[in-house]
């Protein structure tokens, strides 16, 4: 009875922090110990590469924000019941780390959904550059006559780049 009361303070703890993530401070130093979650092994490698711009949540659309969201919360919740773990007794674990390998199979079931969504439409844009690109092959001289009449229609050079006052002369 005793252990189980532990398991569910501890679970309904890790409940209570996930519904309401910490926010991100504005200043490191106002928010004491900054910990980053580091990636899970099974991310892909492009997913959490720390070397391209950060991802702008204004410019998510709702979809990929929800995903975004609901990403961030799974790892949340994962590392809550971590550290709950790591200071729980060596009697008390087992019910806890099946709980938190269940979150990481969830995690990663999730993460793996999400990247077959992006090869599918990596998939469906590789068709569509192909379709454009016979279609242009297919239509060469066309566009070539268009090309040449757009040439011919625009003014003659006349050797300079702009007519600044140094070339005014």
């Amino acid at each position: 009875m005793k252990k189980s009361l532990i398991f569910v303070f501890f679970v309904s703890l890790a409940m209570a922090a996930a519904a309401n993530p910490p926010q991100a401070a504005p200043n490191k130093r106002e928010s004491g110990r900054h910990v980053r979650i580091q990636p899970p092994v099974y991310a892909s490698s492009g997913q959490f590469d720390h070397n391209r711009k950060p991802v702008n949540p204004a410019a998510m659309t709702p979809e990929m924000r929800s995903k975004f969201e609901a990403a961030r919360k799974r790892r949340f919740e994962i590392m809550v019941l971590i550290g709950a773990y790591k200071i729980m007794p060596e009697d008390q674990k087992a019910a806890l780390k099946a709980e938190i390998l269940k979150r990481i199979d969830e995690d990663f079931q999730a993460m793996v959904a999400n990247q077959k969504e992006r090869i599918a439409k990596a998939e469906a844009d590789l068709q569509r550059f192909r379709k454009e690109l016979s279609d242009r092959e297919n239509r060469k001289q066309e566009l070539i006559e268009r090309e040449l009449d757009r040439l011919l229609k625009m003014p003659a050079y006349n050797g300079r780049r702009n007519k600044g006052p140094e070339n005014s002369k």
